[in-house]
């Protein structure tokens, strides 16, 4: 069995943990780290800005994604690495 850790909760490691999860097998854990609990989906922020739609609406809990996952996600923030 592998765990799988994706850091960073944006765009692209959100999408790499739907992805991942949707490539391995089942025994296999994925889990996002994240600095908060929030998903911005970022290209939204132009309509933001012009107010076509607001802040609110362009950000999301990012625990209601991946409920359907079988991910979890660890709320951490990383500061740096040791070898």
């Amino acid at each position: 069995m592998a765990h799988v850790i994706v850091l960073g909760a944006g765009l692209g490691g959100t999408i790499m943990a739907y992805e991942l999860r949707d490539t391995l097998a089942r025994q296999h854990e994925v889990s996002l780290v994240s600095q908060g609990s929030k998903f911005h989906f970022v290209p939204s922020s132009p309509w933001v800005g012009v107010g076509c739609t607001t802040r609110r609406l362009s950000k999301s809990t990012l625990a209601r994604y991946l409920k359907s996952t079988a991910s979890r996600c660890i709320r951490k923030v990383l500061c740096g690495c040791t070898r």
